[in-house]
């Protein structure tokens, strides 16, 4: 049943990512598609600092931007102490964010929050708005997650004395992924997090079905609660069509860890010299030590082996490109996973089937 206008009209999403590119990003799309599939009112919280990164200027005339203050550390210097963020994050946001809920012109019916917001889930338990969960990642790293608790008790259980090279430890086969790497400094705070995974009202991938069925049955089964698979972007799709065919090669840089000044002026003129088109996007964090720089030749001579359409491993990535395409587009298709998977989301949070959120003791 399709949700009725009056109903839309006076529903109200508020969304909070982690503050992060890599979280930012993956809410303000999954918010774009929703208001353009139902004109649902929706407000986007970031803290200042990100809203002046990111310089966004809403993707539909329902959505609203709201910030918080600035209140952890800064994006600037992320790299230094990345543990020290989370912990932030994890215990100065929430009294800001509640504040703000207090503020708004029209109260939340629903709350769309970033997995790695784990406070969240008491905000919703406080004032009886249902929350749901976004993992901006594939499922399977989810699972991974999940399950780093097997660390503990295989035995493997990293501590902050061990020398440097056992500071990640490795476990084969959670449930539906066949190993995991752990970081022994941020163990705690990833499993506090994910402690609360069934803790609110529903969970979204930013993955698809049919790219991991596997996983997403796996966890379906162990979780209990709704679980929604709202990707791709299909705007990624449109401007693909619209380059020239063995054109694109996508070049991921993060936004976390640091780049020297020597290894982007290398990256920079390896590119270049490839003689290839390019469409880049850098976000430049603080300059580290020039060890170890990739230089501009062995840079060209990757970039155009893997984009030469007569050599064996590009034709291999071609293919597999070729092949997720197709399964992505099926799964936008009407009737696809992604269509399916939207339409349960809007049945179950606008339309009220999971309204009421369950208690949170923390």
């Amino acid at each position: 049943m399709p949700v009725g206008d009056e109903l839309v009209a006076g529903y109200h999403i508020v969304a909070m990512p982690y503050p992060g590119r890599g979280h930012i990003n993956p809410m303000i799309n999954l918010c774009t598609f929703i208001a353009s599939k139902r004109g649902i009112n929706i407000t986007i919280v970031l803290t200042k600092e990100w809203l002046g990164l990111i310089g966004l200027a809403p993707g539909a005339p329902t959505i609203r931007l709201r910030t918080i203050p600035n209140v952890i550390p800064s994006e600037i210097n992320r790299g230094d102490d990345f543990a020290g963020i989370i912990e932030a994050v994890f215990t100065k946001m929430e009294a800001p964010f509640d504040q703000l809920l207090d503020q708004l012109d029209l109260p939340a019916s629903c709350i769309v929050a970033d997995m790695v917001l784990p406070w969240m889930k008491s905000v919703g338990s406080r004032r009886n708005i249902p929350v749901v969960s976004l993992w901006p990642a594939a499922s399977s790293s989810f699972l991974a997650f999940y399950h780093s608790h097997l660390l503990a008790a295989r035995g493997k259980h990293p501590k902050e004395d061990l020398p440097a090279e056992r500071k990640e430890d490795i476990i084969d086969d959670p449930p539906g992924v066949s190993s995991v790497v752990k970081d022994a400094r941020i163990e705690k705070l990833v499993r506090k997090a994910f402690s609360y995974a069934t803790k609110g009202q529903g969970l979204i991938f930013t993955s698809f079905y049919e790219l991991e069925p596997h996983t997403i049955n796996s966890l379906t089964a162990e979780l209990h609660i709704p679980i929604d698979t709202i990707g791709p972007d299909e705007e990624c799709f449109k401007w693909l069509d619209l380059q020239p065919e063995a054109s694109v090669l996508y070049v991921s840089m993060g936004s976390f860890l640091s780049s020297s000044n020597e290894q982007m002026h290398e990256l920079s003129k390896g590119l270049s010299a490839s003689g290839f088109r390019l469409e880049i996007g850098l976000e430049l964090k603080s300059i580290v030590g020039a060890d170890n720089v990739v230089g501009r030749e062995e840079i060209s001579n990757n970039v155009k082996r893997l984009m030469d359409q007569n050599v064996e491993e590009g034709k291999q990535l071609r293919r597999r490109a070729k092949e997720l395409q197709e399964t992505c587009q099926k799964a936008i298709e009407k009737g696809g996973s992604t269509d399916c998977n939207s339409n349960a989301f809007f049945e179950d949070f606008v339309h009220g089937k999971q309204m009421l959120p369950c208690n949170v003791d923390l």
